[in-house]
C-alpha cells in the first residue's frame, strides 16, 4: 500500500503547488477546522481511487489544524520512500555542462561514495561563477570542489600571512 499512498501524497502536493488559492485556503486560520475537514473528505470521496490511509492522514491534519503543514509531511514521506527504494538524491553544480563521459565517470565515483546498491538520482545545475570544478550535495553532505572555492581559500591564506 505504501506506493499507492505515495501516489496520493504526490498528487495532493501537485494540487497544492498548482492551485495557489487552495494553498492559501489550507493556510487560512479564519477557515474553521470542521470546514477544512469537510473539504478534504469531499476530495477523497465520490469513488476516487485513493487509499483510506491518505484520506485519514489529511482529515487528521485538517482536524488538528495542521493541514497547512501537509507539504512538510509529504516531503518527509517521500524521503522515507526514497530511502526504502535505495534512491539517493545528488545535486551536482558545475561551471559548464558535463560531457557524457564526465557524467559517467562522476556517476561511477558517486556509486563508490553512496554504495553500489543505491540508485543515484542525479540533478545537475550550471553556475559559471564556480569557474571550474564542481560542488556535490549528497543528502545533507556538501563538498565544494570548485576553482572558485580554491581561489577563495588561497586568498584567505594569503591575507592571513600578512
Amino acid at each position: 500500500k505504501l506506493p499507492e499512498v505515495e501516489q496520493d501524497l504526490v498528487a495532493f502536493q501537485h494540487l497544492i503547488n498548482k492551485n495557489s488559492q487552495f494553498k492559501v485556503y489550507l493556510a487560512n486560520p479564519t477557515v474553521s477546522r470542521a470546514e477544512k475537514v469537510e473539504v478534504i473528505e469531499g476530495m477523497f470521496s465520490d469513488g476516487k481511487k485513493t487509499t483510506d490511509i491518505s484520506k485519514n492522514l489529511f482529515v487528521t491534519l485538517a482536524a488538528n489544524a495542521r493541514i497547512k503543514d501537509a507539504s512538510k509531511v509529504i516531503e518527509a514521506f517521500e524521503m522515507l520512500m526514497k530511502a526504502k527504494r535505495g534512491e539517493v538524491d545528488v545535486i551536482v553544480t558545475v561551471a559548464e555542462p558535463m560531457t557524457s563521459a564526465n557524467e559517467k565517470s562522476l556517476l561511477s565515483a558517486l556509486k563508490k561514495q553512496v554504495g553500489e546498491r543505491s540508485q543515484i538520482i542525479l540533478s545537475t545545475k550550471i553556475d559559471p561563477s564556480l569557474i571550474g570544478g564542481m560542488t556535490v550535495q549528497i543528502g545533507d553532505k556538501f563538498m565544494d570542489l570548485s576553482i572558485a572555492a580554491k581561489i577563495k581559500q588561497a586568498k584567505a591564506t594569503l591575507a592571513g600571512v600578512n
